[in-house]
């Protein structure tokens, strides 16, 4: 039964916000490309760096490669952001008005972003991503004022919607700059804590990349998947080799952080749920809301 459309986990503009709804949702997705994100995610979670005290002293920047999930995205990545410019949803053409007070903008400059046409019945069909993109950016403009924000915050906000609003706009994501710093993660270690590891978030780069598993048009199905074998995207399977470290090193591992991804797995299923399945896997994603 489908339960959602997957426009709701849009790219919503350049930063990649919210890939997947909220809660619990298993979507339809392509064996091959899941076994390809799988096989580039094991080799992404192996690499590890040791940062040293006069490192973190000096903060000389140290990406990491992380070669095959940014390989994955080059190649997988394009497909669906083409077809996720070319959705278009229905949208209440009372909240065209309301977004251009927001984001201080004119109807007519909303109107021409989303591509909008009327529909009847108070409605009006536009651009999917633009429109999410605006209202994220909405949100965000009215909870800086709630908090009293200053007007150069706001104006930084208020520019990258104007952006947005542009009809040349489309969603772009320059993958390299989310890729995270071993020197500055290390940073964030107490040396008086003894703590001598630290784990890097990545999940802002896995779960982009599992939306490509699934497309932006897929919906979720319901039922019963216990019986089928599941395999982590969010963790290594066995163990990586440990590279040695000098005293007061700092350990640095990209990981997903299971405080907000509590489930992020594949499995391929037998010829009896092609007909929801047609792509021959079901993709397992558990999202919960950040409470920092």
């Amino acid at each position: 039964m489908t339960v959602r459309s997957a426009e709701r986990f849009s790219v919503r503009g350049c930063e990649g916000h919210a890939p997947f709804p909220l809660g619990a949702w298993v979507f339809p997705a392509e064996l091959e490309v899941v076994q390809e994100l799988h096989a580039a995610l094991q080799a992404t979670f192996r690499e590890r760096h040791v940062v040293t005290p006069a490192e973190i002293e000096g903060q000389v920047p140290r990406a990491f490669a992380f070669d095959d999930l940014l390989g994955f995205l080059a190649r997988r990545r394009p497909a669906f952001d083409r077809a996720l410019a070319g959705m278009r949803s229905p949208i209440e053409a009372s909240r065209l008005a309301t977004l251009a007070a927001v984001l201080r903008l004119s109807r007519d400059e909303v109107t021409a972003a989303l591509r909008a046409r009327a529909t009847g019945a108070g409605l009006v069909e536009g651009s999917t991503v633009v429109y999410n993109s605006l209202s994220r950016a909405a949100e965000r403009v009215e909870a800086l004022r709630e908090l009293a924000a200053a007007d150069a915050i706001l104006d930084f906000e208020l520019e990258l919607a104007r952006l947005v609003a542009q009809p040349s706009w489309t969603p772009q994501v320059d993958w390299s700059e989310l890729v995270p710093d071993a020197v500055e993660a290390a940073s964030c270690v107490d040396p008086a804590s003894g703590g001598a590891e630290v784990d890097v978030d990545i999940a802002r780069l896995v779960l982009p990349a599992a939306q490509c598993c699934v497309g932006p048009a897929a919906h979720a199905v319901s039922g019963d998947h216990d019986g089928l074998v599941w395999i982590s995207l969010a963790a290594l399977d066995g163990d990586a080799p440990a590279p040695e470290r000098a005293p007061g090193a700092i350990l640095v591992r990209p990981s997903v952080a299971a405080e907000q991804v509590e489930r992020l797995a594949f499995a391929a299923v037998p010829a009896a749920l092609r007909a929801i399945a047609p792509g021959g896997a079901l993709l397992a994603v558990t999202l919960v809301e950040d409470e920092a």
